[in-house]
């Protein structure tokens, strides 16, 4: 009669352990905390319904959206995928292989008083031509760089929303495509 082999069994049984916990943390644990930490870097400005993490560092944000969104301005994203290249502590820098954007909606409204409601963005209206970018409201010392190599945005809405014509209008746009850059 031979006798089992009790450390390969050991073995085996510690991988599949091991195994188990990254997925775990990959799947549940891990999609919380990057939730959380988007939300307390953007000092609560930004609202995010679900983040996915996937190999290799792939982040998937469904449900992007400013927290300030009202009827007359918002904006928010259905999707936003991040592929990360690289990353540098020291020099501040980040590198993204691509930025996916899909179904983008951006709302600006005019009221019968001609006031002109636009979408409080996180960060946007303070900087002016010509000045230093002040750092964001975040626990990161100082401002990062952040370099994308490919960026789409796929499938986006602009609704403006008028409501003192000053004529009629009508006219669409079906169909836009951009390619900038080099």
């Amino acid at each position: 009669m031979k006798r089992q082999n009790l450390w390969l069994q050991a073995a085996l049984l510690l991988c599949l352990l091991v195994a188990l916990g990254e997925f775990i943390a990959l799947r549940w644990l891990a999609p919380v905390y990057v939730v959380r930490a988007l939300e307390r870097l953007s000092g609560g400005k930004l609202v995010v319904g679900q983040a996915q993490l996937s190999l290799p560092l792939t982040t998937t944000f469904v449900g992007l959206r400013v927290a300030s969104n009202t009827d007359a301005a918002a904006v928010s994203m259905q999707r936003v995928v991040i592929r990360p290249r690289w990353f540098s502590l020291a020099r501040r820098t980040l590198w993204l292989d691509s930025l996916e954007i899909e179904q983008p909606l951006v709302r600006i409204s005019r009221t019968e008083a001609g006031e002109l409601h636009w979408p409080a963005i996180p960060g946007a209206g303070r900087f002016k031509s010509g000045m230093a970018y002040p750092a964001l409201n975040s626990p990161l010392p100082g401002p990062w760089r952040i370099y994308i190599n490919s960026l789409t945005v796929a499938g986006g809405t602009v609704e403006y929303v008028d409501e003192q014509p000053q004529s009629p209008f009508h006219g669409a746009v079906d169909h836009v495509s951009m390619v900038m850059g080099g």
